[in-house]
């Protein structure tokens, strides 16, 4: 019996349709790459402390580290909050800024030709309660985002370095992860 014309066999249908679906699961596969962006690595070693009455960072990624951009925003952790843009420093794809380890960098203290934008003077003693931190370091190798969440103003002091656990240390690098 020979089908109709124009009436496709359904077991034909159905082997085009698993061929097609292969042909697009596999072109994803490979390409997901080019669609989906790459994450960041999240979770850098780093830690927040305080340079003269400012909130600063201490990168313990390496020894020293050539950085394209920087920011650091805090946020106030109650309802009537405001957000504060504390570094904002960007080297526009030219020469990178150089930040040493153990060394706490503020917005006062972050040296380079840097273009500069939307910060704000925020002292940590006009702070009280707790705040939240968001640290964004980018290299030409990585780019490093950490969140610090519920870190309590009283924490912050010169000295004392607190990790993005919420831990506080005398050591800026004593987090697992430093200088791997």
């Amino acid at each position: 019996m020979e089908p109709e014309l124009g009436v496709v066999p359904k077991r034909w249908t159905m082997r085009r349709l698993a061929a097609i679906a292969g042909f697009l699961v596999g072109t994803v596969v490979i390409s997901s790459c080019a669609i989906l962006p790459s994450r960041p690595d999240l979770s850098g070693p780093v830690s927040l402390t305080v340079v003269g009455d400012e909130i600063a960072f201490v990168q313990c990624i390496a020894p020293e580290v050539s950085a394209y951009a920087v920011s650091l925003a805090i946020h106030e952790e109650r309802p009537e909050g405001r957000t504060w843009l504390v570094i904002s420093a960007d080297s526009g794809g030219s020469t990178p800024t150089s930040l040493p380890a153990e060394r706490g960098v503020s917005a006062d203290t972050l040296d380079g030709d840097l273009d500069r934008s939307g910060e704000e003077n925020v002292h940590v003693s006009e702070l009280d309660g707790e705040i939240s931190a968001f640290l964004v370091i980018s290299t030409e190798e990585l780019t490093v985002e950490q969140r610090f969440p519920s870190i309590q103003v009283d924490d912050l002091r010169p000295g004392m370095y607190v990790y993005p656990t919420g831990d506080v240390s005398t050591e800026p690098c004593g987090m697992p992860g430093a200088f791997d």
